[in-house]
């Protein structure tokens, strides 16, 4: 990579992000659809927790291929 003039100056920093608007959300599960979604979350990560842990970092791929796959198909079914 070749420069075309002299290096810039770095841009003077910005004010940081106040802590209390980082802190500010909360996880709203006011349907049960996004229950389930929020619960099928955890119960995935648990699988492919284990998955990597009894059978290493392979399975875990595996896994997580198998996981989005299914819901590929499941989008498709969506659509009709």
């Amino acid at each position: 990579m070749v420069r075309e003039g002299p290096a810039q100056p770095a841009p003077p920093p910005k004010q940081p992000y106040p802590a209390e608007k980082a802190r500010g959300g909360e996880v709203i599960l006011n349907t049960p659809l996004r229950q389930w979604i929020f619960f099928g979350g955890l119960v995935g990560s648990a699988i492919l927790g284990q998955l990597f842990d009894r059978f290493g970092w392979t399975a875990c791929i595996v896994g997580i291929a198998l996981s989005l796959a299914s819901a590929a198909m499941l989008t498709f079914k969506l659509r009709d």
